[in-house]
Formats: C-alpha cells, sequence, structure tokens
C-alpha cells in the first residue's frame, strides 16, 4: 500500500511546524494505494459529483503516469458536457530538484499543463502565496494542477510582512502581483 509513501508526503508537505495541507485547510484524508492513474480518476469521479477532492501526486515526475486523466477528462469534461459537469479537483504535486532526489524526481514539468485548454495551472513562489492560492483553488470550480516548490517549504517568509496569516485567505486566480518594488522590471508570461 502507499502507507509508507504517504507518511514520507505528509511529512515532506508540512512546514518546520508540522502543519500539513490536511491539518491546515480541515480536510477529510483517504488513503489510495499508490497508482497514478486510478487515483487521477478516482478524484475526476468524485469531483464530477460535487466532492472537491484534493489528489496529491508526491513527486510531479508521475504526474505523467496520469495524464490522460487529467488533460483528457478533467481538463476538458466541462466543455464537453456543454457546461454541465464541472470538475474542482485540485492535484496537488512537487517539482524541481532537492538534495537526495534521484533524476525520475527532479524534473519541472509544469509547462507541459500550462498549455491545456481548461486547466488551471498555478506554482506559488512564496509560503503566502501557496497558502492563498491554494485556498483560492479548493473554493474554484476548475480542474487546477497545484505544483510546490520543494525549496519553500521551509523557507521564511520574505515579501508578506508579518509572515503567513493563521486565517484563511485567497489570492485570486490570475492576478498580477508586485512582490517587490523597484525601478528594474521582470515580467513572467
Amino acid at each position: 500500500t502507499g502507507t509508507a509513501v504517504a507518511q514520507y508526503a505528509y511529512q515532506m508537505e508540512g512546514s518546520s511546524q508540522g502543519r500539513g495541507i490536511s491539518a491546515l485547510f480541515a480536510l477529510n484524508d483517504r488513503e489510495f494505494l499508490v497508482l497514478e492513474r486510478n487515483n487521477r480518476g478516482i478524484g475526476v469521479g468524485a469531483a464530477m459529483t460535487g466532492m472537491r477532492p484534493v489528489v496529491d501526486v508526491m513527486f510531479g515526475d508521475f504526474i505523467t503516469l496520469a495524464m490522460d486523466q487529467i488533460v483528457n477528462q478533467a481538463a476538458k469534461i466541462h466543455y464537453m458536457s456543454g457546461g454541465k459537469l464541472k470538475v474542482p479537483m485540485v492535484v496537488r504535486t512537487t517539482l524541481g530538484a532537492t538534495r537526495r532526489s534521484a533524476a525520475q524526481h527532479s524534473q519541472s514539468l509544469h509547462a507541459w499543463l500550462s498549455h491545456i485548454p481548461g486547466l488551471k495551472v498555478m506554482f506559488p513562489a512564496t509560503p503566502y502565496d501557496a497558502k492563498g492560492l491554494m485556498y483560492s483553488a479548493l473554493l474554484g470550480t476548475d480542474p487546477v494542477v497545484f505544483f510546490e516548490s520543494q525549496r519553500i517549504y521551509d523557507m521564511p517568509e520574505e515579501f508578506a510582512p508579518g509572515g503567513v496569516p493563521e486565517g484563511r485567505y485567497e489570492i485570486p486566480i490570475g492576478e498580477p502581483d508586485i512582490k517587490k518594488t523597484g525601478k528594474d522590471l521582470t515580467i513572467l508570461t
């Protein structure tokens, strides 16, 4: 089963204070076998019937095993049903290289999914962004792939005065954000 993997994943998802996504958002956990295609398919079906699943993929590299369920089902069901069905599902995963990550655990595949109509892709830059965007993703009606850099898990908040607030807050999806004012300009698209 995925028990040992799930325990490691929960250690990874939490901050140094040990607060994982389940505790942070008061979610009901369901443990499944580590079968990427099946878990994403279960998530799509659950979302279509009114649930709001958060499906965890421990390493973003494994998202390739579930591309049909994410790209051809979750992203397109709303359009294929004439707007009658929605898939409010969040696929949560990590990306990027860190120490102790092998080559098949170190890729950054977010660009692939950003080209899929009907799919929202998020890649928060800071802990503040991660929490606010996750709330927005959970409350939305579209499928979201939420990539988290493994490097920000224990990183202190650098841009939000006072750090990450305890309460709930949302960051609007698709809105620009100025992290630091200055005389130079960086444009990300």
